[in-house]
Formats: structure tokens, C-alpha cells, sequence
């Protein structure tokens, strides 16, 4: 069952390069300067891009797991991935309501297993974790019993 953990990935601005493909097919994902500095000009920035989705949040986990390997190389894979689930942040709400005005139409976001998995990532918290923990760091599974339609 994916996904083990969520990490931010909307509307995410980061370093691009000078005239790359991306910049020139999609202009309109370039942000002001005036967004990313103070009295900044009202210009679209030459030098980042504004990008959404996995590609942009599987950054912030990979520079977790580098962080946590630094404090401590003596971790093994599975432990940095069980920190970073047992870690991650649990405060969701059951469901959210999100109006995009452009569409004018109201979307529901369920916060369950299926959709963030242990939670989203919270660094701070996988840092400042001194646990080991032992055995293996196994994705959580869910067996469907069709007789009476539940998941377990």
C-alpha cells in the first residue's frame, strides 16, 4: 500500500536553468522576482520555476534520509525510512474542502492511509529522533475480504 509518507510538492519554486525547455514551453510557471525578493522586480525570474507533483516532493525526502545518514551513518536504509514514517505528522483532518475559483468548483481531499500514508514528512521531528528501531521498514500492506467488504 503507497504511499508510505507525503511530502510537500505544491507549487514548489526552485532553481531552474536559463532558458531550459521547461522556462520557455511554460513561461507562465516562472515566478515574479518580486515573489522571491524583497522589492524585487514585477518580472518573471530568469532563474526559477514553479512545478508541482512527485518530482518536486521526492527532493524533500531523499535530503531527509542525506540528513539523517550524516548525523548518523550507522543507520541502515530501513531504519531511516521506519524514522521518517514513525515521524511523520499526523495532524490531518478527515476530509478538507478546497474551492478553485478558476474552475468554480469544490473538490474534497480525504486524508486517510490511501492518500498520505503514516503522515507527511516532518523532518524536524525524524532529526531529533534517536529510536533505531530493529527488523525491516515494510510498506503497510491491506487484505479486502469480499464477504463483508472490509480492509484489514
Amino acid at each position: 500500500m503507497k504511499p508510505d509518507i507525503v511530502a510537500a510538492g505544491n507549487r514548489v519554486v526552485a532553481y531552474q536553468a536559463t532558458g531550459s525547455t521547461l522556462a520557455t514551453q511554460y513561461p507562465g510557471n516562472r515566478p515574479l522576482v518580486s515573489s522571491i525578493v524583497v522589492g524585487g522586480a514585477n518580472t518573471a525570474s530568469p532563474y526559477f520555476f514553479e512545478m508541482s507533483g512527485t518530482s518536486m516532493a521526492a527532493p524533500l525526502v531523499s535530503g531527509a534520509a542525506a540528513l539523517l545518514v550524516q548525523k548518523d551513518p550507522t543507520l541502515t536504509p530501513d531504519q531511516v525510512k521506519a524514522r521518517l514514517m514513525r515521524t511523520a505528522w499526523r495532524g490531518f483532518t478527515k476530509t478538507t474542502n478546497v474551492y478553485d475559483a478558476v474552475t468554480a468548483q469544490t473538490y474534497t481531499a480525504n486524508h486517510d492511509i490511501f492518500t498520505i500514508g503514516d503522515g507527511q514528512l516532518d523532518i524536524w521531528a525524524a532529526f531529533n529522533d534517536t529510536n533505531k528501531g530493529s527488523g525491516t521498514a515494510a510498506s503497510p500492506s491491506l487484505v479486502y475480504n469480499a464477504t463483508n467488504k472490509t480492509a484489514l
